[in-house]
């Protein structure tokens, strides 16, 4: 899919844009490419100019994990057949480099339970430092633009919508008054109450997050 030999920031651009996954089910693997770009940025590279070899590496041992992609096999079904209870699951998380969130489908019926990933988005940092509570409240915004995208798209009837974060002062501040909060802050939260009803969210240990914390954030 991608060659190995990449060496200067104008060859790794136009391999990178060539990844088609609009929907964000490889985030874990597309990330790793948006980091890397963000750090060929911040290494003053020309776009013809061999990238430093730390950064050559990175990227050689990227292309080559990135062959697996074409093993995944997604499944067209979202939801099961005569479904009596649908349910959104939705979960973010963030780090020091990159934050993001997933969004699953769970349906029942009389007879079975099916879950289902329907997307995921991904975003790096940006360089000008932030705490992490609050990159952690972009990622719960991201969830939820992301999760009524996907209800206007199933134009379902859902019975129940839970909504994770791992941060417990992410919870407080949805569940804070936009007024009570700085400028930062607040504007995320009314817009995250906005698309989302405060009683949706909930906390979720961060086992339970590993996949989005681990895989999509890691460098």
């Amino acid at each position: 899919m991608l060659a190995t030999k990449i060496i200067t920031k104008r060859q790794v651009l136009s391999a990178i844009s060539k990844i088609f996954d609009p929907l964000g089910l490889i985030g874990p693997v597309t990330i790793q490419a948006k980091i890397l770009m963000q750090k060929l940025w911040q290494s003053k590279a020309e776009w013809d100019d061999p990238i430093p070899n730390e950064l050559n590496t990175t990227w050689e041992r990227y292309a080559e994990q990135i062959q697996s992609v074409n093993a995944i096999k997604i499944s067209r079904q979202i939801i099961c057949h005569d479904p009596i209870r649908i349910e959104i699951h939705a979960f973010c998380d963030a780090s020091e480099v990159a934050y993001g969130c997933c969004v699953y489908v769970k349906s029942q019926n009389a007879s079975i339970s099916l879950v289902n990933l329907i997307c995921a988005k991904s975003r790096v940092t940006p360089l000008k430092k932030i705490t992490l509570p609050r990159l952690e409240l972009c990622g719960a915004l991201l969830l939820a633009k992301l999760q009524k995208r996907v209800q206007t798209a199933l134009n379902l009837p859902i019975t129940q919508y839970f909504l994770y974060t791992d941060s417990k002062i992410v919870l407080a501040w949805i569940n804070t008054q936009p007024c009570y909060l700085n400028t930062f802050v607040a504007n995320r939260v009314a817009e995250i109450v906005g698309l989302t009803n405060a009683t949706d969210w909930y906390q979720v240990i961060i086992l339970l997050t590993s996949f989005l914390g681990e895989l999509i954030q890691r460098n």
